[in-house]
């Protein structure tokens, strides 16, 4: 009408070129590893999350769930849940990936079929996601396992000799020593890799009481060790 009215010499490209934008609502929430560190047995080992927090999956988008490895997260597997097998020792990430993964027409589409194990890796997937503009989310942090190689015979007779519990414990840790392995020492570290209480044992006593009443509530791993190797265990203090 300015235009018009003014008898200007101008030019609007009325009909122009339409964007619809979305509000993306996907989301991938969080996993929490079941069991870490996991020790092969007989070549092979399962490794699993449970999740925490929960996805947030929108109309027609489907749940997958990545097995990575390395710190460049390597993609090693996709699957249906949150479980794997691996037949190799190493540090692994189990992710929840949110995307619509069924329909090729559908604009945010993501093709896992580019995804090749063992070489693309989850900044890859991420690229592809971003490059496209695609609604999908990836819980890059994940749960990360440790598998460790298959225990020698000295170590499975640590493990099946040394049992601890209650488990969380609130002052009083209890520990059978079945088989009367040699403990030497018991240590105790926070979260943060800090030693927080060292224990001289030096004996091959069938049953050990260990008070840890002076420790702050948290999560502290246990490292035993003895005359058939190092025994470890998560101890969650009350």
């Amino acid at each position: 009408d300015i235009v018009t009215a003014g008898g200007l010499c101008a030019a609007l490209d009325v009909a122009g070129a339409p964007v619809v934008v979305e509000d993306c609502t996907a989301d991938a929430g969080t996993l929490t590893t079941d069991v870490s560190p996991v020790q092969l047995s007989g070549g092979s080992a399962t490794i699993s999350a449970t999740q925490g927090t929960a996805p947030t999956v929108p109309t027609n988008y489907e749940v997958a769930y990545v097995l990575t490895s390395g710190p460049t997260l390597i993609i090693e597997q996709l699957g249906a849940t949150p479980s794997f097998d691996v037949t190799s020792a190493g540090d692994y990430t189990i992710h929840t990936l949110v995307a619509e993964l069924d329909d090729p027409t559908d604009p945010n589409f993501l093709d896992t079929s580019v995804i090749v194990p063992g070489t693309t890796t989850g900044g890859d997937v991420l690229d592809i996601v971003t490059a496209g503009g695609l609604c999908a989310a990836l819980d890059v942090a994940g749960a990360p396992v440790v598998v460790e190689d298959d225990l020698g015979v000295d170590e499975n007779e640590l493990v099946s000799s040394l049992k601890i519990y209650p488990n969380p414990v609130i002052d009083n840790l209890n520990l059978t020593n079945s088989k009367g392995v040699l403990i030497g020492s018991i240590n105790f570290y926070d979260i943060s890799g800090r030693i927080v209480k060292r224990i001289d044992v030096n004996n091959n006593d069938l049953y050990i009481r260990v008070n840890i009443s002076e420790l702050s509530s948290g999560i502290y791993l246990m490292i035993l060790d003895s005359d058939r190797g190092q025994f470890k265990k998560k101890v969650i203090k009350k």
